[in-house]
């Protein structure tokens, strides 16, 4: 068995290969060298590059993304607090905006111009520095529904609800932007609002109610213009004009009054309430105005319940006067029923006795009512003698009458005061 060898011809440089010296093979190595350096930095500069995109988002803050101008969310939604990575500039744009921080803004639109030295100052004292310079040109105000005026001072709060329309419709972050917006569309909603209300009523005793409806129109307004925006609360501090101050404040000085007779007087109801049926009187009270209020609909099943509902209450709960007078009802009610019955039971006995003997029955029950009617005290008797077909009848109290039985009534208290033993007493047959 024979083997076979495959023999390569050593290799010859070619015409173009020719030797280098050693002046240029070093001059190759260090280019070869300079070139890896250059790739090795090229390498650690698309690193950086691509590094430079990470960021921070801060607990305060949701992230969006623009990737060549158009909006890029996570799963929908903005990038959450924490590490943010994006490709860098052109290619990604990151921006933060701080959505859960508020945001306060004063605003001034509707005060009165004051100096700068002087807004730390009570209102009593700015109402002596600026009596009589109401200037139109400088100062603010409202008009009412009753043609007054009236400044307000706005301290406003809001928030960033949502990012992705916050960012597409309205700017980049907040800013001057932002709040310009926001001023903008309260003083709109105070003129509306405002101008449905009176001086008195916005200056004091429907502030709150006025705020919240500006409030409300404010964050209605956000809403349609896709802001993202949301006003969480609305502070007015309000005054009348400087010259008028004083006159309001006499206004309130009697309505305060006026507040302080009213509880007195709904305490002395509660008083004569709680007097006439105890502690049951507010619920009777509350029951008696649902059973008036279901009387005018007509609700006749409503009625029916309400009313049973009173007589429980009045049975079984009520104290006091009218716990003292159902108590006086009962027993009267009780009285009247014995005798009623008791006068039931006569009239069957009489009953029997007029079915054996009519005529004597009627002489007795006559010869009875005569001797009662003839007895009975305060009663004019008159006799009419026998042939006289006229009598004549003076109507009304008749006075002889009158000082007779006042004589009699008198001896009857003497001898009573006197008595059988007593000193003054005389008898008599």
């Amino acid at each position: 068995m024979t083997g076979s060898c495959h023999c390569h011809p050593p290799k010859t440089p070619g015409p173009d290969e020719v030797p280098l010296d050693a002046a240029s093979q070093s001059l190759a190595d260090a280019l070869r060298a300079s070139f890896r350096i250059l790739k090795a930095i090229m390498f650690l500069l698309v690193i950086v590059f691509l590094c430079s995109g990470i960021g921070i988002v801060d607990n305060s803050e949701e992230a969006v993304v623009l990737q060549f101008g158009k909006l890029k969310l996570k799963d929908g939604r903005p990038y959450p607090p924490g590490i943010l990575w994006a490709l860098p500039y052109p290619v990604d744009e990151p921006l933060k905006v701080p959505t859960k921080q508020r945001n306060k803004l004063r605003i001034m639109s509707h005060w009165f111009h004051i100096r700068e030295a002087d807004e730390a100052k009570p209102l009593r004292e700015l109402s002596v520095l600026y009596r009589g310079k109401l200037d139109p040109a400088k100062d603010g105000a409202l008009l009412t529904a009753d043609e007054g005026l009236v400044h307000v001072k706005w301290t406003l709060f809001y928030r960033i609800h949502d990012l992705e329309q916050f960012v597409c419709n309205v700017a980049d972050t907040v800013g001057d932007d932002v709040d310009t917006l926001v001023t903008s569309l309260l003083e709109s909603a105070a003129i509306r609002v405002v101008a449905g209300y009176s001086a008195a009523e916005v200056d004091r005793t429907k502030t709150a109610d006025m705020a919240a409806r500006v409030r409300s129109e404010v964050n209605a307004a956000l809403d349609r213009l896709g802001a993202g925006i949301r006003v969480e609360s609305l502070e007015p501090e309000t005054t009348v004009p400087m010259d008028t101050i004083d006159a309001f404040a006499e206004v309130t000085r009697k309505e305060n009054e006026k507040a302080t007779r009213i509880q007195e007087a709904r305490k002395q109801a509660n008083e004569i309430l709680t007097s006439t049926a105890g502690d049951a009187h507010e619920y009777l009270t509350e029951t008696i105005e649902a059973l008036k209020q279901a009387r005018a609909e007509g609700d006749a099943s409503q009625v029916a319940a309400l009313q049973a509902e009173v007589d429980e209450a009045l049975e079984v709960r009520a104290s006091g006067q009218a716990g003292s007078m159902i108590s006086q009802a009962k027993a009267y009610y009780t009285k009247a029923v014995q005798k009623i019955e008791g006068d039931v039971e006569g009239y069957r006995a009489v009953l029997d006795e007029y079915s054996r003997s009519p005529k004597l029955l009627i002489n007795r029950l006559w010869q009875e009512a005569r001797t009662r009617l003839l007895a009975a005290e305060g009663v004019t008797k008159i006799g009419i003698p026998l042939g006289v077909k006229e009598i004549r009848v003076q109507l009304g109290p008749d006075p002889q009458q009158r000082e007779l039985d006042e004589i009699e009534r008198l001896k009857k208290e003497k001898d009573a005061r006197s008595g059988p033993g007593s000193p003054g007493a005389t008898g008599r047959k």
